[in-house]
C-alpha cells in the first residue's frame, strides 16, 4: 500500500490503471457519487469499501510479535484471509479462527457499518491520507476474532463521542459537589458512575450505578429505544455548540438513572434543524470534535515532558499551545504558538 499517493487521486478516480492489471478500487466517484464495485464483496461493503491497490507485485514487511513477516504488496486492499499461512500464528495445525477470516483496510471517514473499524497494528507507521491505517472484518462479512479487546462505542446509529485513552481528569458536577473522573469520561460504553458517583459508594448502591452509558451527539443519534438526555455532569460544556447529551440505550442498557422530567424533556428532542455550528468550531465541512468549556486537564507528552492542557483541549479553534507548550513559553516563541487549531 502506498500512503504517499495524492489525496486527489482517491477522490476523483473511480477506476485507475497503473500498468497491467493494477487497479485502485472501492473509491467514490466525484462525478456521480456512486461506489465502484467489482465482484461480490471482494472490495467490502458499499458503505465501507476497501482502500489500496489490488493485484500489484512486491511485498510488505510486517512486524508481528517481534518477528518480521512478509505479506503481499497488496495487503489489505481487498477482502482476503491475508493471515492464513503467513502470520506466525496461522502456519501450524492449530491455527486460530481468525486466520481464515477475510479483512481489508478501510478509510475511517468513509465507513458506515455496524461493527467499528480498528487501528492496524501490522503497519503502525503507515498512513492513508495522513491517517493511521484502519482495518475491518465486518465490511468483508466476516467475524473479528483477531482483535482481543475493543471498546464498546455504542450502536452504529448513535456512536459515543469523546477520546478513549485520554489521560488527565474531567471534573463533573454532581449536585453541589465536583467529582473527578478520568479524562476519557463518556468516550465509550462503561459504568462510569460505579465507585465514583457519591450515590454509588457504599454497600447498597442503586442499580443504575452498574449500568453502561456514554456521551453522544443528539444530532447523530437515531433508532434508539430512548432518546439521548441532556447531561448536567459537564456544566456548560458543549459539543459544536450543542449541550452534551448521554445515552444508556446506545450501550444496550435501560435508563433507570434519569428523572421523569428529564425523560420528558428528551422526548421533545434537540432542535438539530435549527442549530448552526458556531464559527469557533471550525468550518462546517470539517468541524472540531471533542468537548468545549469543561473543567479538568489533559496530560500531554511533548519531547518526553508531561504538559497539562485544559480538559477541553482541541474542542474548539484556539491557540492551545500559546503559553502552555514548552516551545511556546517565553518572550521569543515560534509563530505557530499563536495559531488556532482544533
Amino acid at each position: 500500500m502506498k500512503p504517499i499517493v495524492a489525496a486527489a487521486v482517491f477522490v476523483a478516480a473511480a477506476l485507475l490503471f497503473v500498468g497491467d492489471g493494477v487497479v485502485l478500487r472501492g473509491v467514490m466517484s466525484k462525478q456521480n457519487g456512486t461506489m465502484v464495485e467489482h465482484g461480490s464483496n471482494k472490495f467490502g461493503s458499499p458503505g465501507c469499501p476497501c482502500i489500496g491497490f489490488d493485484n500489484i507485485e512486491g511485498d510488505h514487511v510486517v512486524t508481528i510479535f517481534g518477528e518480521e513477516v512478509r505479506y503481499p504488496a497488496d495487503l489489505g486492499s481487498s477482502c482476503e484471509a491475508w493471515d492464513e499461512g503467513v502470520s506466525p500464528e496461522c502456519t501450524g495445525d492449530k491455527a486460530p479462527e481468525y486466520c481464515k477470516e477475510p479483512w481489508c483496510y478501510v478509510d475511517p471517514r468513509n465507513c458506515d457499518i455496524a461493527v467499528t473499524f480498528k487501528v492496524s497494528i501490522y503497519q503502525p507507521k503507515a498512513m492513508f491520507q495522513n491517517l493511521p491505517l484502519h482495518y475491518s472484518y465486518s465490511t468483508c462479512d466476516a467475524k473479528d476474532t483477531f482483535t482481543s479487546e475493543a471498546p464498546d462505542v455504542g450502536m452504529s446509529s448513535c456512536r459515543c463521542i469523546g477520546f478513549d485513552n485520554s489521560t488527565g481528569t474531567t471534573i463533573a458536577t454532581v449536585g453541589d459537589a465536583e467529582i473527578e473522573f478520568p479524562a476519557e469520561l463518556g468516550g465509550h460504553c462503561k459504568a462510569w458512575d460505579e465507585g465514583a458517583h457519591p450515590d454509588c459508594k457504599g454497600d447498597d448502591p442503586p442499580a443504575w450505578c452498574a449500568k453502561k452509558w456514554c456521551f453522544v451527539d443528539p444530532c447523530s443519534c437515531s433508532g434508539l429505544e430512548a432518546p439521548p438526555k441532556a447531561s448536567d455532569y459537564l456544566g456548560n460544556g458543549t459539543v459544536q455548540g450543542k449541550q452534551v447529551h448521554y445515552s444508556y440505550a446506545t450501550c444496550g442498557e435501560q435508563d433507570s438513572y434519569s428523572s421523569e422530567d428529564k425523560k420528558k424533556d428528551a422526548e421533545m428532542g434537540f432542535n438539530c434543524t435549527a442549530h448552526e455550528i458556531p464559527d469557533k468550531f471550525g468550518k462546517e465541512q470539517c468541524s472540531c470534535v471533542g468537548f468545549d468549556g469543561i473543567k479538568g486537564d489533559t496530560s500531554v507528552k511533548i519531547n518526553k515532558t508531561e504538559v497539562k492542557y485544559p480538559a477541553d483541549l482541541g474542542g474548539s479553534c484556539d491557540a492551545w499551545d500559546d503559553g502552555v507548550n514548552p516551545s511556546c513559553v517565553g518572550n521569543e516563541t515560534a509563530a505557530w504558538c499563536k495559531e488556532k487549531w482544533c
